[in-house]
């Protein structure tokens, strides 16, 4: 097992999204605080999404479309194992850019979904991979670069999703109107 030096890079990783280009020495880093608010929170602020789904697809009943968002978080959980283990052998910068690549073809998709199984398929499997990904990827970056100080580093980490939630919710609400 590789360590990198205790705090330093690994706060950054912690805590910023490439700094908005203000700290561009850090370009490099994964953001885990970032990664963990976006990926769980939009997972878990899918509500919002469902009442839209019951809307457009009306035909559906309501169990139909809550399919579609939990088979997302059931995805992205299910495949933890699977993408540990793929970041263990392979770079995990590598596995964190490409499920966010996925996530981002997976809303592309759905967006022009007009039947259920579409969305079904786009946002409930393929954007449970994508985000499974980076959530997995930036966790373990987390254990690369702090030793002694993990557990205050993994407390910042995991205030990601609870402030992701609260975003996506709004924004999902401003945004399907």
């Amino acid at each position: 097992q590789h360590f990198y030096t205790e705090g330093g890079w690994g706060w950054v990783v912690v805590f910023c999204r490439y700094a908005w280009h203000i700290f561009t020495r850090f370009h490099r880093s994964v953001p885990s605080f970032l990664a963990q608010c976006l990926t769980t929170g939009l997972l878990l602020s899918a509500g919002m999404l469902h009442l839209e789904m019951i809307k457009a697809f009306l035909p559906y009943d309501h169990m139909r479309a809550a399919w579609v968002v939990v088979t997302a978080w059931c995805v992205s959980l299910a495949l933890s194992p699977i993408v540990t283990h793929i970041c263990r052998g392979h770079s995990i910068r590598l596995v964190a850019v490409v499920g966010g690549l996925i996530m981002n073809l997976a809303f592309l998709f759905a967006s022009f979904g007009h039947q259920l199984h579409q969305v079904f398929l786009s946002y409930g499997l393929l954007f449970g991979v994508g985000c499974c990904m980076v959530r997995e990827a930036s966790s373990l970056m987390v254990g690369q670069y702090f030793k002694d100080k993990r557990e205050l580093a993994e407390m910042f980490v995991m205030t990601g999703p609870g402030i992701g939630v609260i975003i996506f919710s709004l924004l999902y609400r401003i945004s399907l109107g």
